[in-house]
């Protein structure tokens, strides 16, 4: 063979790899815009999942305080009507301090368990945390509820109270 054959062929095989290089290189680049978009769209639906959570905690802390604020009031300017409205009205307010307490508690457990995860703490950590958050989260939601019942049978009794008194 010839010295101009040989350069030939190996000029066609430098062009041959050249091709399969750049077609990888392109495949690769493909790729990884594949996974940074994957990356993208799971912290994206992580962090919305997040504020939705913590959102949800706030506005049941911030119902909570107001709840007892306004029992506060109420027990204030319309004074024990009956025992059963004081029972209510104590029932209810403990309901909302319950729900409150645990809302904080979780604000601070939120925090560690974000820390745990961004440590790299161990798996058995991260999940008791989390049940414990849970668990809390419950207990919060409950108390809140029960304390809504309570300040519904309350506004039962004024109105009650308020109907027999103008009867009578």
């Amino acid at each position: 063979m010839s010295t101009e054959l040989r350069i030939n062929e190996l000029e066609k095989k430098v062009k041959e790899l050249t091709t399969q290089i750049e077609q990888l290189k392109n495949n690769t680049l493909a790729d990884q815009i594949k996974a940074d978009k994957e990356v993208e769209a799971y912290s994206h639906n992580y962090s919305t999942w997040l504020n939705t959570t913590i959102e949800r905690d706030k506005s049941l802390l911030t119902l909570s305080v107001a709840g007892l604020g306004l029992l506060l009031t109420l027990s204030q300017t319309s004074g024990p009507k009956s025992l059963i409205f004081i029972v209510c009205i104590l029932l209810s307010a403990i309901g909302f301090l319950i729900s409150t307490f645990c809302l904080i508690d979780i604000f601070k457990k939120n925090k560690l368990i974000i820390e745990a995860i961004l440590n790299n703490e161990p798996e058995w950590e991260k999940e008791y945390i989390s049940l414990m958050l849970s668990r809390i989260d419950k207990l919060a939601f409950c108390s809140f509820l029960f304390s809504i019942v309570m300040s519904f049978l309350i506004m039962i009794f004024q109105l009650l109270s308020g109907y027999l008194n103008a009867s009578s």
